[in-house]
């Protein structure tokens, strides 16, 4: 350990180590300046990371008011319901619906078929019984030691794999000394199941095949549209009106409903909305950075003005009909911001939807502005993802010299105390010689007589 007169500057008077911090941080300077460049750089990939957020809601919400999901979507109304309120029906209309109005009559619904065997003693004992079967044309084996669980079993695990048989069977204990297995068709419809003792007798002896075994059976669902009448096998029909979907709830004779199909106009209103919000919200954010950490940035600069000129275009000439952007509803302000009036839309929707329609999903002004934020955002491609890369490599080459700096500074710093050190010792020992010279000086000089 060094002496501390070395160390302090105790034999010079000079305190090296603040000397020593002082020149090391008047040195620092580029590391500062160096650490700010990160900052500012951190800041604009920060900026830059928030407007590519409002760039993508733009972009969507500029292809969802062009898709046909906004134009195409449907409303189904039913009016009147069967005795009791109950409902006759519910529905639901796909895109290709023709809007229209049908009047529908549920005569009977589809049910599955449900058969029971006779009561048998006992679910777990041997009943004695061996043979083959088929449900649905799966083949089944059983064995005198199986019970009526274990035909249960093999007859649900029929109803597996990639050819299921379609028939589900349950044990319904009636009392402690009857036992009953049914079977349940898994789809509605008059076909049924189909059950057959193909070796043995197995399902006659347990009373599947016969009559009483029936507790319903398989039937089909009827229904009459404008007056004509339509059988299908489910309660669920999908290929009676064209994009209309029929969920049947409830089968009364001679109760008619009306069902109606239209355009839901409201969804291209509420695109046309969320498409002014996104455009407004990238306005806001661009006048914002006129002072902030993308200030004088080019790509803002050039985005302003695309963005700007491509919706002045679908203002002014549309896609080239009769409609325009303004005459849709849209406008601009003076501020550059984007407004909807939504009445004027949805009128215009009312009255002219072919022509509305065409001038927001081709309008040459609203294709530019689509294409322009694609190339922004495109990965790895895009302007913007261009620029994140170039700050973050930036970054990276800020960090490296830094570090450099930070290595050569620690080293001088080393450097600086070893002189130091080495002087302090070299004063310390002349101090040393000084004070041994006076002091033999002072012994030759002669004695004052009294």
């Amino acid at each position: 350990m060094e002496p501390l007169s070395s160390v302090s500057g105790i034999a010079s008077g000079v305190n090296f180590r603040d000397l020593v911090d002082a020149i090391v941080a008047a040195q620092r300077q580029p590391i500062e300046r160096a650490r700010q460049a990160i900052s500012e750089a951190s800041a604009r990939r920060t900026a830059l990371e928030n407007y590519r957020s409002l760039l993508v809601k733009l972009r969507d919400a500029a292809a969802k008011l062009a898709s046909d999901a906004a134009f195409d979507a449907r409303t189904v109304t039913i009016t009147g319901t069967a005795s009791g309120g109950r409902p006759v029906l519910r529905a639901s209309a796909a895109a290709t619906a023709v809007p229209g109005r049908y009047s529908v009559e549920v005569q009977s619904l589809a049910r599955a078929e449900k058969r029971a065997s006779t009561g048998q003693l006992s679910a777990t004992d041997p009943l004695n019984l061996s043979g083959e079967f088929s449900v649905n044309g799966r083949t089944i084996t059983i064995d005198a030691s199986d019970s009526l669980a274990d035909i249960r079993d093999a007859i649900n695990a029929a109803n597996t794999g990639s050819t299921p048989s379609g028939v589900t069977a349950t044990i319904l204990s009636v009392a402690p000394n009857e036992h009953r297995l049914v079977l349940s068709a898994d789809a509605t419809g008059s076909a049924g199941m189909s059950l057959a003792d193909t070796n043995g007798s197995v399902l006659s002896d347990l009373g599947l095949l016969a009559p009483s075994a029936v507790i319903s059976a398989g039937s089909d669902a009827v229904v009459v549209v404008d007056g004509i009448t339509i059988t299908r096998s489910s309660n669920k029909i999908s290929d009676a009106i064209e994009g209309v979907t029929l969920q049947l709830e409830t089968a009364e004779l001679g109760t008619v409903v009306t069902l109606t199909v239209d355009r839901y106009t409201q969804e291209a209103v509420g695109a046309a909305k969320a498409f002014v919000d996104a455009y407004n919200a990238v306005v806001e954010f661009v006048r914002k950075q006129a002072q902030g950490e993308l200030r004088n940035d080019p790509t803002l600069r050039t985005n302003r003005s695309q963005f700007a000129q491509s919706v002045l275009s679908f203002l002014v000439s549309g896609a080239g009909g009769d409609l325009t952007g303004s005459a849709l509803g849209f406008s601009l302000t003076r501020d550059g911001r984007l407004n909807v009036d939504e009445a004027r839309f949805q009128s215009a929707l009312e009255s002219s939807f072919e022509d509305a329609r065409s001038t927001v999903a081709n309008a040459s002004g609203l294709n530019v502005l689509r294409e322009a934020l694609d190339d922004l955002l495109a990965p790895g491609s895009g302007i913007l993802d261009a620029r994140k890369v170039r700050l973050d490599e930036q970054v990276q080459t800020l960090e490296s010299r830094i570090a450099r700096m930070e290595d050569r500074l620690e080293s001088k710093r080393a450097a600086l105390l070893k002189q130091y050190i080495e002087m302090e010792r070299l004063i310390g020992t002349l101090q040393s010689q000084g004070n041994y010279l006076s002091s033999q000086l002072a012994a030759l000089q002669p004695r004052s007589s009294k």
